[in-house]
């Protein structure tokens, strides 16, 4: 086998030869620099070294070794369709002359905050988040929640035509779908595939177009968002990761993203060790309490650079979040969040009212939207056993939402600052926004959540205001 073409020991520039010189940059603009990783270039592994504008030293490649160019790289986009891709070919007998630049976009990685491991962003995560609209939305995942992995790209697919009650989700017992075999790549997929869009879904993986219709419309949310099967979790990821891919990807469609990834803004994904494995949920509130101290440090970072912040936690993660605002209030911090938003919080519903425990925390933001569902049976059952919930006599905010009877919460209602949401309509479990209806992503996403009068009327480069 002939080795690799070394990028110090270039070809001497001959007439039947042309340069290609390859030019990485983000979607937003800025190069993507100082980055080391290997292309196939006719079958043979070179290494790239980028330098600080995004470029390649230049390849030479003669021309009558036509041949086909591979590169592999974290969510490129594709020239053509706009989809991100982890594998781009290009053949070598398209360019012409003898020097040619080839431009390749790459979405920005996924940002995720460790609590348990840092409390700060790097450099170039804040540069993405100033020059992406100069704000950023934290997402901070539930109780029980491992940190998990990002989805892949298939490398293979064996495909099977059958009946059978393969998943016991599906209804219909004499529906024909393919039972398909997911084949992991090493490639990780950190962008969210939408499984109920037969487009996106041919687009990333033509090979599934045949048998689309009898598999994939299986896994619309209405038949079980909460459970959504093996394929998911290769495609979607696992755990936190899997969280922040869902709910990034349905808050970009929300503020008007379709399709153009050059468009799509990542959020910060917060991931605390919530108990993973504990029966306790008092020990999972002592965590909580513990690592708001941790998202504190990093929320204070955020306010030194002047990003304009919005939170949004569900679950337990709204104990992380309305404890972190708390500490803020002590250190003087007030208004400094520009909203925050508890979506089915495993909080008492007295938590933004005159008692004690989270005083003058709502302080912190300038405006709190409070997302409940009475067909919550987790936060119903669970919340308010004494077993499990030190406030035993109150119900969860995330079922009941807003104690209502309590001066401060009419207060806050009356002049707008607090928003309470009843969404029992369109929820009826306690993670099913992970993969909204339309109905859902009408009602509350875009009116609610990002955009719409009550909603985040900024969210990366999109105007919502």
């Amino acid at each position: 086998m002939i080795p690799p073409l070394p990028l110090h020991k270039q070809i001497p520039f001959q007439k039947e030869a042309f340069a290609l010189l390859l030019s990485f940059r983000y979607v937003d603009g800025r190069p993507l620099a100082q980055h080391s990783f290997f292309v196939l270039l006719n079958q043979e592994k070179v290494l790239i070294e980028l330098n600080e504008q995004g470029h390649s030293q230049t390849l030479w490649m003669n021309q009558d070794n036509r041949g086909t160019l591979i590169i592999n790289h974290c969510e490129m986009i594709h020239h053509q369709t706009g989809y991100p891709t982890h594998k781009q070919i290009f053949y070598l007998q398209d360019f012409e002359g003898t020097s040619t630049i080839l431009e390749i976009l790459v979405l920005f990685p996924p940002i995720i905050v460790d609590l348990s491991q840092t409390t700060a962003l790097t450099a170039p995560q804040l540069n993405y988040f100033i020059h992406n609209g100069n704000n950023v939305l934290l997402f901070i995942h539930g109780y029980n929640t491992l940190l998990g992995n990002f989805g892949c790209y298939p490398e293979s697919y064996d495909i099977e035509q059958r009946i059978a009650l393969s998943e016991p989700q599906f209804k219909n017992e004499h529906a024909f779908h393919s039972n398909l075999i997911f084949k992991k790549s090493q490639d990780k997929r950190t962008i969210y595939c939408n499984l109920s869009e037969p487009n996106e879904i041919c687009l990333s993986f033509p090979e599934l177009s045949l048998c689309y219709n009898h598999y994939f419309s299986h896994h619309r949310a209405e038949f079980n968002p909460e459970g959504l099967g093996e394929h998911h979790a290769i495609l979607n990821g696992t755990g936190a990761c899997q969280w922040f891919s869902h709910m990034e990807y349905h808050f970009n469609r929300a503020a008007g993203f379709y399709k153009n990834y050059q468009d799509y803004t990542r959020i910060l994904g917060i991931h605390w060790p919530s108990g993973n494995g504990l029966t306790d949920f008092k020990e999972a509130e002592r965590l909580a309490d513990h690592f708001a101290e941790a998202l504190y440090l990093l929320i204070e970072q955020l306010i030194n650079t002047k990003l304009q912040i919005h939170i949004i936690a569900h679950s337990l993660g709204c104990r992380v979040a309305l404890q972190m605002m708390k500490a803020l209030i002590t250190q003087g911090k007030a208004g400094c969040i520009e909203h925050t938003l508890f979506w089915q919080a495993a909080l008492p519903n007295t938590a933004l009212t005159s008692e004690p425990l989270f005083e003058e925390a709502y302080q912190s933001a300038k405006k709190i939207t409070i997302l409940y569902s009475v067909k919550d049976t987790i936060l119903q059952t669970l919340y308010s056993s004494t077993s499990l919930n030190a406030f035993s006599f109150h119900q969860a905010l995330g079922y009941a939402g807003i104690k209502r009877d309590d001066p401060l919460a009419r207060s806050l209602l009356n002049s707008g600052r607090l928003i309470n949401v009843d969404q029992s309509p369109y929820l009826l479990g306690h993670s099913y926004m992970k993969v909204p209806s339309k109905t859902l992503m009408q009602e509350i996403f875009q009116d609610y959540i990002i955009g719409g009068q009550f909603g985040i009327r900024r969210f990366g480069t999109y105007s919502l205001a």
